[in-house]
């Protein structure tokens, strides 16, 4: 699936989700219990196989203004055997005009508002780079190199005068100081034409250059002369034509190519290699802007962790190298305790794949019934889940390190709370945009799995071939290969002194 179009699905969902709780004020929660471990979770194939699925949140698409994409918009495997693909691999997607518009038309919900760049200057990554290469800490008085500069210095001449405000720096990312001015103003109403002069838009006008008591004088008329002339004064030759005189101005995608000009990630692009779907952000860029002013402190707070987590991960981030993967089968087929078999390990699959449904079904409790909750509320309430999964399993009781993770999904949750929650939606439950939680434990297993694969091998190898350090035998005395004459000789006491008895 492309990006844009993931993109566009969740935020068609954002929409239907947001009418939905608009419309119903009284939205319920399920009352979801805490979990027992010791609890047998439901078997999938006696209780869920045969619960009828439920209606699928979809938004109703207009028939001509999305006509476009309305014929395989929802389908499981969307653009399937059109030639917008390669092929049933996914690896590589183009779209035409039209469906890219029509993308746009419905996605640019969970977009940013903000089309200029110049609205994040020193607040891009090149800048966040460079702030935190220059996070050294040096007294004024042990730096013979140093400038003494009694008077304070902000952080942001630091940062946008580099060379002038710190002492040789090195390794820092310089940044574009101002780009083009974007005048490009979004419309959202179709009747209008492709160029027209929008309100907001002021013209330039020759009062700065004029003086004050001379009187005020088009451009038009400075060219042409005033609306009184003589309009013999200037005549054009009868056979010069316009350029392009010939070709339209506009037609009916012209507005369209524009607005997609102008457009953000992932609709700047009419072709790309096809990317994971928990690779797409659907909410980083509202974390990556400023804080919008009149925010709680938390919701402040909240924007510069999100924000410090995402540096980090920028700066620790490297270019994939060559390595060799170690296969867990292969390791355990070279040696002579595990023999491999298809029937086997098909067998194993299945038992896998059984028990994987089993703990997916801890999500629906013995107390709740599939047929009693709609669409909306199950999107809730796996989105509730997701995001307290901490508070209801205790899973970090095993692994305190998962705390990073719980701490972030509660800085996510108040993110979408307060972009979700504004205007005629009102505050309370009814948001089950669950896909950016869904990414923080997705990439949590993605990390966790080869380091419990490397754990289970070493136990393995540990447990049929012994304990092997650095490859050198160690000296096994006379009292370890005689432990057990203790024992049976207490035994062999024992048994003889109560024959005497």
């Amino acid at each position: 699936m492309s990006s844009n179009l993931y993109h566009t699905q969740w935020s068609v969902l954002w929409l239907a989700m947001c009418w939905e709780k608009r419309d119903h004020r009284h939205f319920k929660r399920m009352h979801f219990p805490l979990f027992d471990d010791e609890e047998p979770p439901l078997d999938y194939g006696d209780n869920v196989l045969d619960v009828r699925p439920l209606e699928a949140i979809q938004l109703e698409l207009d028939p001509e203004e999305d006509s476009a994409i309305i014929d395989w918009f929802y389908d499981p495997k969307p653009l399937i055997n059109m030639p917008a693909i390669n092929g049933p691999s996914y690896r590589y997607w183009s779209l035409t005009l039209p469906v890219m518009a029509n993308l746009y038309h419905l996605g640019h919900t969970l977009l940013s508002d903000q089309p200029d760049n110049n609205a994040s200057y020193l607040f891009d990554k090149k800048s966040f780079f460079t702030a935190k290469v220059l996070n050294i800490r040096r007294t004024k008085f042990n730096d013979i190199n140093k400038v003494i500069i009694w008077q304070q210095i902000r952080t942001e001449y630091k940062v946008a005068l580099l060379h002038l405000y710190n002492s040789l720096p090195c390794s820092v990312h310089l940044s574009p100081y101002h780009y083009p001015k974007n005048i490009y103003i979004r419309t959202d109403d179709p009747d209008l034409p492709a160029f027209y002069f929008d309100p907001f838009i002021n013209p330039i006008s020759l009062r700065g250059m004029t003086p004050k008591n001379a009187p005020l004088v088009s451009h038009e008329d400075v060219i042409f002369g005033p609306n009184d002339a003589d309009e013999d004064e200037f005549e054009l030759p009868g056979d010069i034509e316009p350029f392009l005189a010939k070709q339209p101005s506009q037609n009916d995608l012209a507005a369209d190519g524009i607005g997609l000009w102008r457009a953000a990630d992932p609709y700047n692009c009419c072709s790309r290699w096809t990317r994971c779907a928990q690779d797409v952000p659907l909410v980083k860029n509202w974390y990556l802007k400023h804080c919008p002013p009149g925010q709680p402190v938390k919701v402040r707070v909240l924007y510069q962790k999100l924000l410090k987590c995402f540096v980090l991960n920028e700066l620790k981030s490297c270019s994939e190298k060559a390595m060799t993967r170690k296969n867990l089968f292969h390791q355990l087929q070279a040696t002579k305790f595990v023999q491999m078999m298809r029937l086997d390990w098909v067998e194993a699959g299945l038992q896998v794949c059984r028990q994987g449904y089993n703990v997916l079904n801890l999500l629906i409790h013995r107390k709740y019934w599939l047929r009693n909750v709609d669409a909306f509320q199950l999107t809730d309430v796996l989105r509730y889940i997701s995001a307290h999964i901490g508070a209801l399993t205790g899973m970090y009781r095993y692994k305190y390190k998962l705390m990073q993770q719980v701490h972030m999904m509660k800085d996510l949750k108040h993110l979408i709370y307060y972009h979700f929650n504004t205007g005629p939606v009102g505050k309370g439950p009814g948001c089950g945009f669950g896909a950016p939680g869904w990414h923080v434990w997705l990439f949590f297993m993605c990390g966790i799995v080869p380091l419990l694969e490397c754990w289970l091998g070493s136990l393995l190898a540990c447990q049929f071939e012994g304990c092997n350090s650095k490859g050198i035998a160690k000296t096994v005395t006379k009292q370890h290969v005689e432990s057990h004459y203790d024992l049976e000789l207490r035994v062999a006491v024992i048994i003889r002194m109560i024959s005497l008895i």
